[in-house]
């Protein structure tokens, strides 16, 4: 896959510092239930193609989780 190359690439050449990968997902909704098991497939899958995650950015039509 060229765009696994060209970002590996770009985070060498812009230093760790000045890079971040951001893996936006989106949480579905079946019968009133939210399923984060896509969620976990996709991050396992760019994982393994080697690029690695600074930060997880979840996207969903209701509050799904409260921070505290």
């Amino acid at each position: 896959m060229p765009f696994v190359e060209a970002l590996t690439q770009l985070r060498v050449r812009a230093g760790k510092d000045n890079f971040m990968q951001i893996h936006v997902s989106y949480v579905p909704v079946v019968h009133d239930e939210q399923k984060t098991k896509p969620i976990q497939m996709a991050i396992k899958a760019v994982r393994s193609a080697g690029l690695i995650p600074d930060l997880v950015r979840i996207a969903a039509l209701a509050r799904t989780w409260t921070v505290h």
